[in-house]
């Protein structure tokens, strides 16, 4: 298994990515109409990659993928909040992979490149009705908090999202 920084210039990587999207969404999508009766907009491709364009270029953002025998597998991704926070964003693996570690490894290595890269905290925010994510983001020593400023959601949709912290001046792995 291999982590990567996205090339968008990579025409490889930019099919892999934009595929990874386009599954995330409709995994997502699944579990959030399914528990919460509400459902996120899925973008066209051009949509995908201007966003990821101005997520790296705008946000000091970084997007990572995890790369299995020559298949893009899972990705994630940090963005810069301000004050030494980032925010980690569109964490996914493939649901065929889940159960091997692969999704620890994926955070982790987004925590260790976010900590290198001086900030003193990562934020995220996430669906309830994802209860695996929230248990591996609690093994890896994330907090439960209040929402926080720069979330995506925000108020819209309290009741299906939890928010969490990892203090950098705290935590080790």
């Amino acid at each position: 298994m291999e982590i990567v920084l996205a090339d968008l210039d990579n025409e490889f990587q930019r099919n892999q990515i934009l595929s990874l999207f386009h599954d995330y969404f409709a995994y997502g999508n699944a579990l959030s109409l399914k528990a919460a009766g509400i459902t996120f907009d899925i973008t066209s491709d051009s949509e995908i990659l201007d966003s990821l364009e101005k997520f790296r270029t705008t946000n000091g953002g970084q997007q990572l993928l995890m790369i299995e025998k020559g298949h893009c597998v899972g990705m994630g991704a940090y963005r810069d909040l301000e004050n030494g926070r980032c925010e980690m964003k569109r964490v996914f693996i493939q649901p065929h992979i889940r159960g091997n570690g692969f999704g620890r490894k994926l955070v982790e290595t987004l925590i260790h490149d976010a900590r290198s890269r001086g900030y003193s905290s990562m934020v995220l925010e996430s669906g309830n009705y994802m209860p695996e994510a929230k248990k591996l983001y609690e093994s890896l020593g994330f907090e439960e908090i209040e929402p926080y400023e720069g979330s995506e959601q925000g108020q819209n949709c309290l009741d299906c999202l939890y928010y969490m912290k990892f203090d950098f001046t705290k935590e080790k792995l």
